[in-house]
């Protein structure tokens, strides 16, 4: 368990921390920072590729309080759920696991808001073994950032091999962009903020009706026939779902295949913040990462599909 000043390093301490740590950022391109007054100095190493790893000095209680080192990669990517299990991954822990000298008391990765989140290692003796095994520790701890960070990129990478579909780096932290165009049907998948988090966003345009948006119902709006929500003809997506429309018998005419509906509850309702409107589809997926990102693209080309047939079918 990682604690917050149960012990404090003393200035003489310090200074020799101080000097250790630059050492190892002589080898590792790192540098040298204050951190608290009660923990001293710390190491930050920037990578553009990889984000920002942190080696710093904590109060760590395993039998009885003791100091210890904490090593904070700050990921620039969404990570899968099962990130950590991956093979490659698994491998480059346990290195940083043998460099932590068997007394590893914490690690796992705390989602971030605006990143892809946090991996925290904290090790009661990697201090003990000096510069040598500080900077083995903290290259170990590089190697498991660029493992997770090619798990992360896995499912993009396999996207972008569907004809129609190109990958940039243009996001932010340099995040995949994937951009193109299927069965007429224009793609941006990009990860974006919303409005709780950043997480992975489709954008589908196609044609569908003018004044048209479809979302989750929230509370607050009014019932189906009041202001500008229209009865579709649907009890299900009238109960669930949030209408609008300038040509509502159109749109019920587009609504009578049976096919659409549980597309529609998928979608909006199975991810709130979502829409469809009179440009296209916005699927707004939190949590949805790795190889779920091929299901989300499937799943918004299927609904995109069917209800641009229907529209097609009313000209």
């Amino acid at each position: 368990m990682v604690g917050s000043g149960a012990l404090y390093l003393n200035r003489s301490w310090q200074r020799t921390q101080r000097q250790v740590l630059m050492k190892v950022a002589e080898r590792v391109s790192g540098r040298v920072v204050r951190g608290s007054m009660l923990m001293g100095w710390r190491l930050e190493i920037e990578r553009a590729e990889l984000g920002t790893l942190t080696l710093q000095h904590v109060s760590v209680n395993e039998d009885r309080p003791a100091m210890g080192m904490q090593l904070a990669l700050d990921l620039p990517r969404l990570l899968p759920l099962d990130a950590l299990e991956h093979p490659a991954v698994a491998d480059a822990l346990a290195q940083l696991y043998a460099f932590g000298k068997g007394s590893i008391l914490h690690s796992g990765v705390t989602p971030s808001a605006s990143r892809g989140g946090t991996l925290l290692v904290a090790s009661r003796r990697a201090w003990l073994g000096g510069v040598h095994e500080l900077t083995g520790f903290v290259e170990a701890g590089l190697a498991l950032g660029r493992a997770l960070l090619e798990v992360a990129d896995a499912p993009w990478l396999r996207l972008a091999t569907r004809p129609g579909l190109e990958l940039s780096r243009e996001g932010p932290h340099g995040r995949p962009v994937l951009r193109g165009e299927l069965d007429g049907i224009a793609l941006d998948l990009a990860v974006r903020e919303g409005p709780f988090r950043w997480a992975p966003t489709l954008v589908l345009g196609f044609p569908t009706l003018p004044g048209l948006v479809m979302r989750a119902s929230q509370d607050g709006d009014p019932p189906v026939g009041e202001r500008w929500r229209v009865a579709t003809g649907n009890p299900v997506l009238d109960g669930m779902i949030y209408t609008t429309a300038d040509e509502p018998q159109r749109l019920r005419s587009v609504l009578r295949d049976p096919a659409l509906t549980p597309l529609l509850m998928e979608v909006l309702h199975g991810h709130p913040g979502s829409n469809l409107d009179h440009q296209g589809l916005v699927i707004w997926a939190p949590g949805v990462a790795g190889v779920r990102l091929d299901e989300l693209v499937d799943l918004g080309l299927e609904l995109a599909r069917a209800f641009g047939a229907g529209v097609g079918e009313l000209s």
